[in-house]
């Protein structure tokens, strides 16, 4: 179930976030901050966004 969840979430999220956001969201139950967890699904970059390209 990770190896789908990184698969998933790979083109848009680093390493480091991806592994952070699967253990948070194990731990759904005892979190309390969801600004945190919510933060944790916006990825990291110059502009915060990449563009999905369509294949043609």
């Amino acid at each position: 179930m990770l190896g789908k969840f990184n698969t998933l979430v790979a083109p848009y999220l680093a390493e480091s976030q991806r592994t952070l956001l699967s253990d948070t969201l194990l731990t759904l139950n005892e979190e309390t901050d969801t600004k945190g967890l919510l933060i944790l699904t916006r990825p990291l970059g110059e502009d915060g966004l990449k563009v999905a390209q369509v294949a043609g």
